[in-house]
C-alpha cells in the first residue's frame, strides 16, 4: 500500500497528530511527501519507506538522494511528481537505469542521464563528454552529455550503439548500423551525418576500438557458431564520406573459434585485450601487436581467468555489457556475483510419553 500526503495545508488543518494516527492504522509500505508536507507532519514511526520529493533538487529515498536531471522547459511539476510515484510503485528506485560517472579517486558517482537497460555508454578520451544510445534497440538515437552535467543532446536520430570517440571528439564510431544492423558507421558529431566505416557482404562487424594514437581500429567479425575473428585496419586520414575501409586493408589479429571478441587497446598501443571462451569460461585474454605494422606478434595469452561459479563474466547474456576496458592501469568489467545464505534449523525435541 502507498500513501501520498498530497497537501501540507490539509495536514495543518486536520492536525499532524491525526494524520500520524491514520498512517499508523493504515501501515503503508511507501509514503510520498514533499518537503513541506514532511516538515508539517513532523517525526513519524513505522516501517514505511518515505519518498521525499524535492522539486528541482530531485528526491530522496531514505539515505539515497537522487538529483533531478536538467530539462530545457518545465511543463508540469505536479505531473512529474505523480509520474515519480507511479514509477517507484512499479519498479522501485532501480526502475530507470541511469548513465553515471564514477570518480575512481573518490569513489563518488555523478548522475548524468536516464538510460535504458540495454543502453551502451562511451566516454571521450579527454574525459569531458559521454555518448549513449536510447529510445529504441534497433537504429537507436545517440545522445551526448558533458560530464559536468546538463541536458543530453541528440546528435543522431537513428544510428546504433555508440562504441568509440575519435581522439578529437569530432566523430563517434557506432555498430549495429546499416542493413540488418551488421555494419560499423562513423558519425560527424557537428553535422549529425553518418557514413559506413566498415562493412562486409556476409558477416556482422561489431565493437570498433581505436588505437591510442588513432592510427588503427580493432573490431570483431561475427561468423557462424562460436567463431569470431578480431581484425585490425588502418584508419588513414580520408574525409568522412570517402567510403568504408577496403577489406584488403584488414589484418587478422585473432582468428578464433571460441567466442574471441570485444577488443580493447592497452594504453601502450602494443597490446589488445579481448574476451574469449577458449578455456571453457569467459575470461580476459590478450594479443601482442606490432604498433608499426598493426600485425599480431606471438600467440594470445590469458590475462585474467574467472573459472569460479561465484563470480562469472559468462552469466551476463550480452558480452558487450561486460564492458571490458582499461583505465588508471586497471582492467574494468561487469560480472555477476552469486551469493547464498546458509541456515541452520534445530529440530524440536519430542516429548516422551507413555
Amino acid at each position: 500500500m502507498s500513501v501520498d500526503l498530497a497537501s501540507w495545508s490539509g495536514i495543518r488543518d486536520s492536525g499532524p497528530e491525526l494524520v500520524r494516527a491514520l498512517l499508523g492504522e493504515l501501515a503503508p509500505d511507501v509514503v510520498f511527501a514533499n518537503e513541506d508536507e514532511k516538515r508539517t507532519l513532523g517525526d513519524t514511526t513505522g516501517a514505511a519507506t518515505w519518498i521525499v520529493k524535492r522539486g528541482g533538487r530531485g528526491c530522496r529515498f531514505g539515505d539515497d538522494e537522487r538529483p533531478a536531471l536538467a530539462v530545457g522547459h518545465v511543463v508540469d511539476t505536479t505531473g512529474a511528481g505523480d509520474a515519480l510515484a507511479a514509477g517507484y510503485i512499479l519498479g522501485g528506485p532501480g526502475l530507470a537505469p541511469e548513465v553515471r560517472l564514477r570518480d575512481l579517486v573518490t569513489g563518488k558517482d555523478a548522475r548524468l542521464a536516464i538510460a535504458k537497460n540495454w543502453s551502451f555508454v562511451t566516454q571521450s578520451r579527454d574525459g569531458s563528454i559521454v555518448a549513449f544510445n536510447s529510445d529504441a534497440r534497433e537504429a537507436s538515437a545517440i545522445y551526448t552529455v558533458p560530464v559536468t552535467g546538463g541536458v543530453p543532446k541528440k546528435v543522431c536520430a537513428s544510428c546504433g550503439r555508440p562504441v568509440e570517440w575519435s581522439p578529437d571528439r569530432s566523430r563517434i564510431y557506432f555498430d549495429n548500423a546499416g542493413p540488418g544492423q551488421r555494419e560499423i558507421h562513423v558519425l560527424d558529431v557537428a553535422t549529425g551525418q553518418s557514413h559506413p566505416f566498415l562493412q562486409h557482404p556476409e558477416a556482422s562487424l561489431t565493437m570498433p576500438r581505436l588505437s591510442p594514437d588513432g592510427r588503427y581500429v580493432a573490431f570483431t567479425m561475427v561468423l557462424t557458431g562460436r567463431a569470431r575473428r578480431i581484425y585490425v585496419a588502418p584508419i588513414g586520414v580520408a574525409p568522412l564520406g570517402d567510403g568504408p575501409i577496403p577489406e584488403r586493408q584488414w589484418t587478422v589479429l585473432v582468428d578464433g573459434s571460441d567466442f574471441d571478441r570485444l577488443p580493447f587497446w592497452a594504453p601502450s598501443g602494443n597490446l589488445i585485450y579481448f574476451l574469449s571462451e577458449r578455456d571453457g569460461f569467459r575470461c580476459v585474454w590478450a594479443q601482442r601487436i606490432d604498433a608499426a605494422t598493426g600485425h599480431a606478434s606471438g600467440q594470445p595469452f590469458g590475462v585474467h581467468h574467472m573459472h569460479q561459479a561465484r563470480s562469472s563474466l559468462g552469466a551476463i547474456p550480452d558480452p558487450a555489457t561486460n564492458g571490458l576496458s582499461v583505465a588508471g592501469g586497471e582492467l574494468f568489467y561487469a560480472s555477476f556475483e552469486l551469493q547464498a545464505n546458509v541456515w541452520l534449523a534445530e529440530r524440536p525435541r519430542l516429548r516422551s510419553g507413555r
